[in-house]
């Protein structure tokens, strides 16, 4: 199907004024681009697992959860957005991901399905492998901004050894319009360089 799309449009001669627009158009369809898809509640990883086996690049981010049962504390994994799978896809299989059990859609923006910026998933990725518990809160969307991280200190302790500090760590999403926020400790005092931006109590 690509072969026959691009033969098309080397057919079309230069000179002709929609080459240009139409070259573009194919292009792009055959581009893969991330994309957000709403499912059904709770069937977040039962839809990773059905598009993965149709060959379709899914992602499903998971945190950690722990549940206290009879026999004491057991950890879990849960969807880290709930009814939220990000899929890597190109146009042409649109109508593939839609008729996909347990999806209800895509996520829109301005009428057309969002792009997710592909360095915002890799975001997404290197956070979750760093910090296995998070929180998520809600922001505005915003398509022009860049995903950043930011730094602040909760409060500090000293337990008789060494003074520590409890640090949120929030990581801003704004093609999805979330932040991810994830706590830590760390001993007082030392400054971490590789946040983008510092907030200070």
């Amino acid at each position: 199907m690509q072969l026959i799309c691009m033969a098309s449009c080397l057919s079309i001669p230069i000179t002709h004024p929609l080459k240009a627009a139409l070259c573009y158009q194919i292009i792009f369809i055959m581009t893969s681009n991330w994309y957000a898809v709403y499912t059904k509640p709770q069937q977040e990883q039962k839809v990773t697992a059905a598009l993965t086996k149709k060959g379709i690049d899914a992602y499903c981010p998971l945190t950690r959860i722990g549940v206290y049962t009879g026999f004491g504390k057991k950890t879990n994994w849960r969807p880290l957005f709930p009814s939220f799978v990000f899929v890597y896809i190109t146009e042409a299989q649109f109508t593939t991901v839609r008729q996909a059990s347990d999806i209800i859609n895509f996520m829109y923006w301005l009428g057309r399905p969002g792009l997710i910026p592909e360095a915002e998933i890799k975001s997404i990725q290197q956070f979750t492998s760093t910090h296995p518990k998070l929180a998520i809160e809600k922001t505005v969307i915003s398509k022009n901004a860049a995903t950043s991280t930011t730094y602040e200190p909760v409060d500090s302790s000293f337990n008789g050894i060494a003074s520590k500090q409890k640090i949120k760590i929030k990581l801003l999403l704004p093609s999805l319009g979330y932040i991810l926020v994830a706590e830590t400790e760390r001993p007082a005092g030392i400054f971490d360089y590789s946040f983008d931006n510092v907030i200070l109590s």
